[in-house]
């Protein structure tokens, strides 16, 4: 966030760097969740059996959690107060993106990622949501005790 100076100079504090609403953040959340959820799923089988499809299906995951994040405005900053109504709004995308994919799931077929079980849509989703918002409240945390050690 910037903040003005006494001349009436506008410069930037450390909170307009550490900013936790990004979609790159997010995609390797979304990353991370599906594919610790499937390597726990799949413990016992090789790597090449299930890399394939679950590539695809982090796509797909990934656009819907993007297109649900952009509705519910889930990025771009907010004041500092705000860090419960981002929570909530986390929560509801997490609800939105399972749903949609659980709907899309009978697809998988014809989008040939048949072989990602339910479950790991259900874990990874869950993974990937407390994911993006450890990271955000993580990031807000750290710009805020910057910003109390500054003044």
């Amino acid at each position: 966030m910037a903040s003005i100076e006494a001349g009436g100079e506008e410069t930037l504090g450390w909170t307009h760097f550490v900013y936790p609403e990004s979609k790159l953040l997010d995609a390797i959340c979304v990353t991370a969740g599906y594919g610790a959820a499937e390597v726990i799923f799949f413990r016992d089988r090789a790597l090449g059996l299930y890399w394939q499809p679950l590539s695809r299906f982090v796509v797909l995951a990934l656009v819907v959690t993007m297109i649900v994040h952009h509705f519910l405005r889930l990025y771009g900053q907010s004041p500092r107060d705000a860090w419960a109504d981002k929570v909530r709004r986390l929560a509801l995308s997490g609800t939105i993106v399972l749903s949609v994919l659980v709907v899309m799931y009978p697809l998988g077929r014809s989008l040939r990622f048949e072989h990602v079980p339910i479950s790991v849509v259900i874990a990874g989703c869950v993974l990937a949501t407390s994911l993006m918002g450890l990271v955000r409240m993580s990031f807000r945390l750290v710009a805020l005790l910057l910003e109390q050690c500054q003044s």
